[in-house]
């Protein structure tokens, strides 16, 4: 439960190699639960356990280096430094180790590289990652921030809603992305407004209105009609 009650009582869980679906309308409560599970917001009251340690109460930093990834949904406002490179959005998560510094000294040069090979697995286009990541198209800037997912090991990366304001052609590529990640062993939660998308990439998903879970629906339950 977290303090202003936008979430209620709501108990998840995720396992490895699984793709869990989110759904509900915009401030059900579905993005808000992450948010305070990533420490981006207050917890009221629960407890949030990652491999079997209670990481209530830690912020972004901890968790990032616990192996918990959270990418939001305005990648403008809050994913992003719209001014700042692509190299510099990619690398901000990683800082603390190689190949992006030695634990106390940057190393420029392995950034450069890692992120330059980032870049081509995910088709940036133009592929230059020292520009302002202002001025690539909404699809590419997404997949900066993606790469940014593949600078570390995480257990669990949560994707809050990414595919908002991209093409057709780059949703798709972003579907085998969360899709590879899963089959690497990777815990993957989905939070989306798209229901075709929670049907068709999800395994599981949970419904959300008005800050609770509803429903938990399993593959074989996982139904437009049950979850509407």
């Amino acid at each position: 439960t977290t303090p202003d009650e936008t979430v209620v009582d709501a108990s998840v869980n995720v396992r490895a190699g699984e793709i869990v679906g989110m759904a509900g309308l915009v401030g059900s409560g579905k993005s808000e639960l992450m948010q305070a599970c990533f420490g981006a917001g207050p917890v009221a009251s629960g407890t949030i356990m990652l491999k079997g340690r209670d990481v209530t109460g830690n912020n972004p930093r901890r968790n990032i280096r616990a192996g918990f990834l959270y990418l939001p949904a305005d990648r403008r406002n809050e994913g992003l430094m719209m001014m700042r490179s692509v190299r510099e959005n990619v690398a901000l998560a990683s800082l603390d180790i190689a190949p992006f510094s030695n634990g106390i000294v940057m190393d420029r040069a392995g950034e450069r590289q890692m992120v330059a090979a980032l870049a081509g697995r995910l088709n940036l286009s133009p592929p230059r990652i020292e520009r302002a990541v202002d001025h690539f198209s909404g699809g590419n800037q997404q997949k900066a921030m993606l790469a940014r997912s593949l600078t570390r090991h995480y257990d669990l990366i949560v994707f809050d809603e990414p595919t908002v304001g991209v093409d057709v052609g780059t949703r798709a590529s972003i579907y085998e992305f969360i899709v590879g990640l899963a089959k690497a062993g990777t815990a993957i939660v989905l939070i989306s407004s798209d229901l075709p998308e929670i049907l068709h990439l999800t395994t599981r998903a949970y419904v959300f209105y008005r800050g609770r879970v509803q429903a938990e629906l399993q593959a074989g339950d996982l139904t437009e009609e049950n979850v509407l």
